[in-house]
C-alpha cells in the first residue's frame, strides 16, 4: 500500500511509472514487471475483470491472448480454444495466475527459468556486451591495464578494498 500511495495512486501497478528519484526497492519491482507480464494471464471465473481483446487470459494461444482485434472477430481456432476453457461452478472472481507454474502461484525457481529462457532467446552481439562491461566497469578502464594483473602463480589469494586518488 505504501508504494502504490507513493508511485501510482491513481492508477493501476501495471500503468505505473517509475518516477523521479525512486527508491531503490520500487526501482528493483518496476524492473520485474516486465518478467511478471510474461508470464501472468487470467484464469476465467465470471469474466467481469477480463478485457478479452488485450488481457491474457487464453493459455492456448500464442502469447495467451486473442491475437485478432474486435474489428476483425475472432477465428475459428480462436473460438474452438475458448471453447474448450472450463466453467466454474460456482460464481468466483477472475483472478491473475502465473503460467509459469501448474498451481498458478509464482515461484522464485519458475521466475528463474523464464529469466534464463529470456536470456537464450535474445541474442546480443558482442559489440553490445562490451559496451556494457565497459559501463558497468569504469574504474578498471580508467586505472588501465598496468595496475592489475591476473596472478602468475597459484599461491595466497589476498583481496581488500582501497580508496585512491588518480
Amino acid at each position: 500500500r505504501i508504494y502504490k500511495a507513493k508511485y501510482y495512486p491513481r492508477s493501476s501497478f501495471w500503468e505505473a511509472r517509475l518516477g523521479t528519484n525512486p527508491l531503490y526497492t520500487w526501482k528493483s519491482i518496476y524492473a520485474a514487471r516486465g518478467l511478471l507480464e510474461c508470464q501472468l494471464g487470467w484464469r476465467v471465473g465470471t469474466g467481469e475483470n477480463i478485457l478479452i481483446w488485450q488481457d491474457r487470459w487464453v493459455p492456448q494461444l500464442v502469447g495467451n491472448k486473442i491475437n485478432t482485434g474486435p474489428i476483425h472477430g475472432l477465428v475459428l481456432t480462436e473460438v474452438e480454444v475458448i471453447k474448450c476453457i472450463p466453467l466454474s461452478k460456482t460464481r468466483c472472481e477472475d483472478c491473475l495466475v502465473w503460467r509459469g507454474e501448474k498451481t498458478g502461484q509464482y515461484t522464485v525457481r519458475s521466475g528463474y527459468k523464464e529469466l534464463m529462457y529470456q536470456s537464450d532467446t535474445t541474442e546480443i552481439s558482442e559489440d553490445i556486451q562490451m559496451k556494457v562491461v565497459n559501463e558497468k566497469l569504469p574504474v578498471i578502464k580508467a586505472v588501465g591495464s598496468n595496475w592489475w594483473r591476473p596472478p602468475q602463480d597459484p599461491g595466497v589469494k589476498l583481496n581488500f578494498d582501497a580508496a585512491y586518488k588518480i
